[in-house]
């Protein structure tokens, strides 16, 4: 399996789907946040292809935790506002937890 498009129909009609199973509700213990919620795939499409569209592989997460699951310390904004970025020059990023914002370095 080459690219995925999480822009189609099909993916959009399984992710509200799983996001209406989860009670439109993150899945991250403790969490419950209702908003800007996403389908995560627990064994990544790259690695498992056919398990794409499998319930049991889908985790509903809020922008933060899925953010955290990839290992990121930021959250792409849009994920919050819903609206796409037209290119990859107008992503903008929320720091997904103020304790987990990088220092700033300043030169000598």
């Amino acid at each position: 399996m080459g690219f995925f498009n999480y822009r189609s129909r099909e993916w959009e009609r399984f992710q509200r789907q799983q996001i209406e199973r989860a009670d439109f509700r993150c899945q991250s213990p403790g969490c419950g946040t209702r908003r800007h919620l996403h389908a995560h795939h627990m064994v990544p499409i790259w690695r498992a292809p056919h398990l794409a569209y499998e319930p049991r592989n889908i985790m509903v997460l809020c922008p933060v935790h899925h953010a955290r699951v990839h290992g990121w310390a930021f959250v792409p904004r849009h994920w919050f506002t819903g609206d796409e970025p037209a290119n990859e020059d107008q992503f903008e990023f929320d720091f997904s937890d103020e304790r987990e914002r990088p220092e700033r370095q300043t030169r000598k």
